[in-house]
């Protein structure tokens, strides 16, 4: 009787054994995946990282096109002012031009 316990015992021991054993490797398992996550997450990271500085340069690079659009804009407006101030300056020399010459007789 005494060996048939002896028996049941290690039969139980080993299941044991068996049961830890399983349970490292679950734990090994979970560790390398759990590695594999956070490698990923850094990954990612980083390529939001790369991401946040392409826009960044796109947005830098909008900026300065606006700022050219900007003066061009300025240079028009300043353009388009001095060519109605030339117009004015024309016409009133037109007239006066014809004043003159309906007093000399010349036209």
């Amino acid at each position: 009787m005494a060996e048939k316990k002896k028996s049941k015992l290690d039969q139980i021991l080993n299941k044991i054994d068996s049961l830890e054993k399983g349970q490292q490797e679950i734990k090994q398992a979970l560790e390398n995946q759990s590695l594999r996550l956070l490698n990923q997450d850094l990954k990612f990271e980083e390529m939001d990282r790369k991401i946040d500085r392409k826009f960044d340069e796109v947005l830098t690079g909008q900026d300065k096109i606006v700022k050219e659009l900007e003066i061009a804009r300025n240079d028009r407006t300043i353009a388009k002012k001095n060519d109605d101030d030339q117009d004015i300056k024309l016409g009133s020399l037109e007239i006066r031009l014809k004043t003159v010459e309906e007093k000399v007789g010349v036209g």
